[in-house]
């Protein structure tokens, strides 16, 4: 069973390496387009919307990172840990997010770096389509009405 709950700083501080790691030069590249340091990045991630774990039974599986806007929600990050990819835990907590949503907002959104053929794939599976895209960082936004 897989369930979202609020990240601790510790959780916070897992996530940002986590997303150093797995986005590595899409996530320079972002900060370098948006003009942020490093240190900004990890304020944005302490003051913008709220990063939650992402647990699968007992464990820690990964992590989103999630911001209400508008009527929608968008989500800044998902982060799969290794011996979790594979096994449906990034579907089961996007559909776990869409349905605790769907009430209070019209759509979900999300970005992903043109490289990352797997999560792209995932995503439109899942119903959501590309409406716009971001060339000078490199990343498309994906939208899903609820």
């Amino acid at each position: 069973m897989t369930d979202l709950v609020a990240a601790t700083g510790k959780e916070r501080r897992e996530f940002l390496d986590l997303m150093r790691t797995e986005a590595g030069e899409g996530l320079e590249a972002a900060q370098k387009v948006l003009g942020i340091s490093s240190q900004q990045f990890e304020g944005f991630v302490e003051s913008v919307g709220r990063v939650c774990v992402i647990r699968h039974g007992d464990e820690s599986a990964g992590f989103l990172w999630i911001e209400e806007r508008d009527r929608g929600l968008h989500v800044h990050g998902i982060v799969v840990k290794q011996p979790f990819r594979g096994r449906g835990v990034a579907t089961e907590a996007l559909r776990l997010l869409e349905a605790q949503y769907s009430d209070s907002v019209g759509a979900v959104e999300l970005g992903v770096h043109h490289a990352n053929h797997e999560a792209r794939a995932l995503y439109e599976k899942l119903g959501y389509q590309t409406v716009h895209h971001v060339e000078d960082v490199g990343f498309d936004i994906l939208r899903k009405a609820l």
